[in-house]
């Protein structure tokens, strides 16, 4: 595969951040304690030693604080997953990896009241990078290659499922669905939804109308729009912002941030999410 192609693949966004804070300020503190760098070696004083090393965990945990939820949380558009691809991982990670350098180096230079240089400042972040940048991409990479081979199995067993199912002709059902605060309604053939999208507040019906795909807005949660739709099991969230007709999926591919579903006469690929992968497969199997 070409490498520009293979760093723009998907990759998923941890969902977990702070137990990767907590693992990762840790694990800075037990290199540095083993490893004793920066002239940790040279100090004599265990005790002292010890808070030393600490101090580095503890500088690195709010420098990943304010990476991973601060930044995150400001730049929110930015950091979707479905903008998400594996080259912005990595140039995240090595960012984040520049910052925990730069906040232990102040650390480093206030508590030995060292004179901040150039040459030192460079010195000190090429041994951060020297020691991380190897394992950060081994275990990216790694963990790319993991979750698309996982998914790419799971699409191809579906695949073959598909294979033996037809897209069921239904008979007219006209289905009704209220707003949230049931001022509004909306009616349609519920044989012709593809997939609702949520807006906002709002959601967004996907209807095949017309011999095309058309939107309609109404104001609800794909939570409650589930319970008006309940008597039509071929519905089924599989995302934190979609919901799917099953029925009109053809084909399922899969990348590293889990599964993508094709739907007949759709130019648009609905996302299934990886804690709802499990959910479709029970579903079309």
């Amino acid at each position: 595969m070409n490498i520009l192609l293979y760093l723009k693949q998907p990759f998923p966004k941890a969902k977990n951040k702070w137990r990767n804070i907590i693992l990762i300020s840790l694990f800075v503190s037990l290199f540095l304690f083993i490893f004793q760098p920066f002239g940790i070696g040279r100090m004599e004083n265990s005790l002292r030693k010890f808070i030393f090393i600490g101090g580095f965990g503890l500088v690195s945990l709010i420098i990943l604080i304010v990476d991973l939820i601060i930044i995150e949380r400001i730049f929110q558009g930015f950091f979707k997953e479905k903008n998400w691809y594996l080259y912005k991982e990595l140039l995240w990670l090595f960012f984040i990896v520049f910052t925990i350098g730069l906040g232990n180096l102040t650390y480093t230079v206030t508590c030995f009241e060292q004179r901040l240089t150039l040459s030192y400042i460079i010195k000190f972040e090429v041994v951060t990078f020297a020691i991380a940048t190897f394992p950060i991409s081994i275990f990216t990479i790694s963990k790319n290659n993991y979750l698309l081979h996982r998914h790419k199995s799971s699409a191809n067993k579906l695949n073959n499922i598909l294979k033996g199912n037809s897209i069921n002709k239904q008979k007219k059902q006209s289905t009704i669905l209220y707003s949230y605060n049931e001022r509004d309604k909306m009616e349609f053939d519920i044989n012709n939804l593809y997939y609702i999208e949520s807006k906002g507040n709002n959601i967004e019906l996907n209807l095949f109308e017309n011999n095309h795909i058309t939107k309609r807005t109404i104001r609800n949660t794909l939570k409650k729009s589930l319970e008006y739709l309940a008597d039509s099991p071929d519905l089924v969230q599989c995302h934190r912002a979609f919901i799917v007709n099953l029925n009109k999926v053809t084909n399922v591919k899969g990348n590293s941030q889990g599964l993508v579903l094709q739907l007949s006469n759709c130019d648009t690929e609905v996302p299934v999410s990886r804690s709802y992968v499990k959910d479709i497969k029970d579903k079309l199997c």
